[in-house]
């Protein structure tokens, strides 16, 4: 489990990195770099607006039960 999730919920929600960028204060470009790969260590404020706007559980929780 790593930063895929979050592509993976936005799909489930239909949300668009547009939607997500309103939703969330976070730039498009930096959402689409995070969503697609292009980004492997993106910022952890950045992912965790993302995860707020996503109603998702923190990112922290996400990473502290990776396996």
């Amino acid at each position: 489990m790593g930063l895929e999730v979050i592509r993976t919920v936005m799909q489930r929600q239909g949300v668009t990195s547009d939607m997500l960028s309103a939703m969330s204060g976070v730039p498009k470009s930096t959402i689409d770099k995070i969503a697609s790969g292009a980004t492997d260590n993106p910022r952890y404020k950045s992912l965790q607006k993302l995860m707020d706007a996503l109603g998702t559980v923190s990112y922290t929780h996400l990473r502290a039960h990776e396996t």
